[in-house]
């Protein structure tokens, strides 16, 4: 019977640290993309101290 338990405790394990790894997957491809998108260029006379 302890083994049995045991067995549904790493089971449940297993699933958590296949959901996090999904998720950690998504939020890096998130960072990824949103790091390609941001223009690095910076305005000819360099930023605008009023635009904030």
């Amino acid at each position: 019977m302890q083994q049995l338990f045991a067995n549904a405790e790493e089971n449940q394990r297993g699933r958590m640290m296949r959901e996090a790894e999904k998720v950690l997957k998504a939020n890096m491809e998130n960072l990824i993309e949103r790091a390609f998108n941001e223009s690095k260029r910076l305005s000819p006379g360099g930023p605008d101290p009023r635009h904030h």
